[in-house]
């Protein structure tokens, strides 16, 4: 399936569909296998009773004749949640009952719940009896509860299966090859899976009655286990289909309200829209939503939204006389926005700041996981890798040519040095090169993603047998070693802990082995073409050079687009449309899928550099977006700034603030001891003397104000305010704030008070945040 492309369903639209039979039809090869008569009956009848809801399918669900644990048993427990983390599926299991996450071990399932405990959950003699059967049913005590009824589905399907002796096979062996999920006009979802029986196919069965369901999003959907989905408010949300492993989504939508461009920018819709690409995508997605575009901004808070995103620091007061100006001058024009002019003026003097070098190197450097000790910022391997790559941000290179000498290209470059286990190498380099957590992987398959243990196995393997010495190339070790052949090895695979067997490091390289089998792992690359969940063979050593940086540079370039935008993008915006930024799994869309795809385009257009792609998403209408109107009370102010129809106040990191203090002071600040709690780091800053410690730095431009505007009170603040918020100060505010701390005496403020009212400003949710 085409990612973002999934046919978005409405309860609402469905509501105005002709109610028709949701009744399966006969056929062979292509079509939905026939359900009892009696079933069919039922289900037509109670249909055309009570068109507003469906029952489940009663009938037991097996994929063709004979049994096969994969597809046919597995299932039920899956969808039933008894291999969920919370249950048997967790690392140590529950009550002595341990089954692989979700079943993505079978073999380990199907030999723990016939052979486990002596055999006693599985009783041939009387089925029924079967422990397997008695604790979901609680008819003997289960700390579980009831999970599912002795007349249910579940019940019947697993004792025809003990009744036929629980066999791991019996008959033609089957495989799922995909499953397809879609809403029903009675607003159930209805999940097929794509069969291949003795070899044959495809067969398409209803796999409905054992899939699980669920939603992205149960504040605006939720799914009931039977697949009915229940509206809970409007919004977005992916509804989700598992089955043996495998997953589909399609979207889901339900409008705040009529479609429609109502509430546009005032005089302008149609410029407002059309001023990039990329703010028409915005409009659409808003305008399917049933929202309407925000107005822009006010002029003074556009110009420092946008020195605080990409330059790092508020705007100097003489950067904010050339902005206004720039309005002014073009406000005389009408065939011109009077902001245009201004926006395009600051982008280019924001870009050419000292301060975007330092914000955007720190940036790269949280990207690529670059840990600096505050107390020592320029000191060590990983001072220097900032310093690095804060100069590599200045000229502007291409991060697709960073990220390749990321991968080794580079030996004086290299971060795999960091890393000593070849599997957190890998893991490393999906977390920050690809936004994808295949570390799950590492101990059972991805119960939400593509990846398996055998994925992860194979392309930990990739960094195993590499030399860092030899610009990422590959060692010939495998010629003394038998080698595991990650394609041909089945999932289940006893013993998936690998272990590491070190050589000499140029020679022989670190080869990644499974224990007890003498053999070294095949490595393997992983393979994003959409709908594959495929792997990519290395290729033979020598025949290649830096095959890793081919790699990301063409099989992986379009999640590294992907990755990289949603990155820098949410750094702007404070909007990260794929949320948190490394998990780009299936199961974790992106809120406006077409934004993204967009996004991930123009930063290939963009050469991968930072500032044409920082240039291009500051300059749109989206970034100038005003905040909620809470006057209105049309929208919850939440709901706005989730789905991108108002700008929602980011809030500055540790970093950031620093930075932002450091240049409204005019002089470099001491390091800042970090507090992982926003709570302890305010109560730091207010009782540890930080703040009264560097305004007694000498030079500083708050000691300036006060011998430039010693004779008025009201003066200095005026411009203190303008340096920290980039606003003239109103004078009812401004003698209001001066009545506050002078306690109401006319007396001008002594330094105390002075120092007191500068660090309740610099606190303030105004300065601490991009508003």
């Amino acid at each position: 399936m085409d990612r973002g492309r999934c046919p978005a369903v409405s309860i609402s639209s469905h509501r105005r569909m002709k109610i028709r039979s949701e009744s399966a039809v006969s056929a062979n090869g292509s079509s939905i296998q026939p359900v009892a008569v009696m079933t069919l009956i039922i289900l037509v009848l109670s249909t055309l009773l009570s068109p507003g809801s469906e029952p489940a399918l009663e009938s037991p669900y097996k994929a063709g004749p004979g049994w096969d644990f994969r597809t046919d048993v597995l299932p039920v427990l899956a969808s039933s949640g008894c291999s969920s983390a919370e249950c048997h599926g967790s690392a140590t299991g529950r009550g002595g009952f341990r089954l692989s996450l979700f079943g993505t071990d079978p073999l380990a399932d199907y030999d723990s719940i016939t052979r486990g405990s002596f055999g006693r959950r599985i009783d041939l003699r009387n089925p029924a009896q079967s422990l397997v059967l008695l604790k979901p049913t609680r008819q003997i005590p289960h700390e579980g509860g009831e999970i599912f009824r002795e007349d249910s589905t579940q019940h019947a399907h697993l004792l025809a299966w003990i009744r036929d002796g629980a066999p791991w096979r019996s008959g033609p062996e089957k495989s799922i090859r995909s499953v397809t999920l879609e809403m029903t006009p009675s607003h159930r979802l209805r999940l097929t899976g794509e069969f291949s029986v003795g070899g044959e196919g495809p067969q398409f069965f209803d796999v409905s009655v054992m899939a699980a369901f669920s939603s992205t999003a149960p504040a605006v959907a939720s799914v009931d286990a039977t697949g009915l989905v229940s509206v809970n408010g409007p919004g977005e949300a992916y509804l989700i289909g598992r089955f043996a492993g495998l997953t589909h989504r399609i979207a889901f939508r339900e409008p705040f309200g009529p479609a429609g461009l109502a509430g546009t920018d005032a005089g302008a819709p149609g410029n407002f829209v059309q001023s990039s690409p990329m703010d028409a995508i915005w409009a659409e997605c808003l305008n399917r939503t049933g929202l309407s575009i925000p107005s822009r901004a006010e002029a003074w808070r556009v110009a420092r939204r946008l020195y605080l995103s990409v330059a790092g620091r508020p705007p100097f007061p003489e950067e904010l006389d050339v902005f206004h100006q720039l309005v002014r001058n073009a406000e005389a024009d009408a065939d011109t926005d009077p902001l245009d002019s201004a926006v395009a003026d600051a982008i280019e003097r924001a870009l050419s700041s000292p301060s975007y070098d330092t914000r955007w190197g720190h940036w790269a450097a949280e990207w690529l996981e670059v840990k600096v000790t505050p107390e020592r910022p320029d000191s060590g391997a990983m001072g220097r890798l900032e310093s690095m790559l804060s100069e590599r941000v200045a000229r502007d290179g291409s991060l697709l040519d960073l990220a390749s000498e990321v991968l080794g290209a580079n030996r004086d470059f290299s971060y795999l040095k960091r890393y000593a286990d070849p599997r957190d190498r890998s893991e490393f380099v999906g977390r920050a090169l690809l936004g994808v957590r295949i570390g799950c992987a590492r101990c059972h398959n991805h119960p939400d993603d593509r990846w398996t243990r055998m994925d992860h196995l194979g392309f930990s393997a990739a960094f195993s047998n590499f030399d860092l010495e030899q610009q990422g190339s590959y060692q010939s070790s495998f010629s003394k070693t038998p080698v595991l052949d990650i394609g041909k090895t089945p999932s289940n695979y006893p013993g998936m802990m690998a272990g590491m067997q070190s050589g000499n490091f140029k020679t022989d390289g670190d080869r990644l082995y499974l224990p007890g089998t003498g053999h070294a792992v095949e490595p393997v690359l992983l393979s994003f073409e959409e709908g594959n969940k495929g792997l990519k063979s290395i290729p033979a050593a020598g025949a290649h050079d830096s095959s890793l940086a081919g790699w990301l540079r063409n099989d992986a370039r379009l999640q590294f687009s992907r990755n990289i935008a949603n990155r820098i993008f949410g750094h702007l915006t404070g909007f990260f449309p794929v949320s948190p930024e490394d998990d780009h799994r299936s199961s974790n869309p992106a809120l406006y899928e077409p934004l993204l795809d967009h996004l991930a385009r123009e930063f290939e257009k963009s050469g991968f550099r930072l500032k044409p792609f920082i240039r291009y998403v500051a300059a749109s209408r989206l970034f100038q977006m005003g905040g909620a109107d809470e006057e209105e009370g049309s929208l919850p102010s939440m709901h706005s700034y989730q789905y991108l129809a108002a700008w929602q106040p980011v809030p500055l990191d540790v970093f950031a603030w620093t930075q932002s203090l450091s240049s409204v002071l005019g002089v470099p600040l001491p390091p800042l001891e970090t507090q992982e709690n926003p709570l302890s780091m305010q109560l730091s800053l207010l009782n540890s003397g930080w703040i009264e410690r560097i305004l007694r730095i000498p030079g500083n431009q708050f000691e300036a104000l006060g011998l430039f505007t010693a004779d008025s009170d009201r003066q200095r603040l005026v411009e203190l305010y303008r340096m920290l918020f980039s606003v003239e100060l109103d004078d009812a505010l401004a003698a209001a704030l001066l009545e506050t701390v002078s306690g109401g005496s006319a007396k001008p403020l002594t330094g105390d008070q002075w120092e007191q009212l500068f660090k309740a400003l610099v606190l303030s949710p105004e300065f601490c945040f991009v508003r």
